[in-house]
């Protein structure tokens, strides 16, 4: 049997991370918390294994956040990419 993944892209917008996008597979998480850290973590793997440090200790600084969407929302558009923004507020 074939399982459909329920699966949502995320991107950031920011002014060292802009573009970066990343699937996250919405049944692990409840709440847009869970999906802010999970895409973070995949940002910091990318740079752990680039050896990117500089940038990992400046991500480790950056304060993302959503806005005009809320989890409900991701849930019902599967198509659609999320953006999660930084210094905007």
């Amino acid at each position: 049997m074939n399982k459909i993944t329920n699966t949502r892209v995320f991107g950031l917008s920011s002014k060292l991370f802009s573009h970066f996008k990343t699937t996250i597979y919405i049944d692990r998480v409840s709440n847009m918390k869970e999906i802010t850290t999970l895409v973070l973590l995949d940002l910091a793997t990318v740079l752990r294994e680039a050896n990117l440090v500089a940038l990992l200790d400046k991500l480790r600084l950056c304060k993302f956040h959503h806005h005009d969407y809320n989890f409900n929302d991701v849930k019902l558009n599967p198509d659609k990419i999320f953006w999660l923004c930084e210094g905007c507020k």
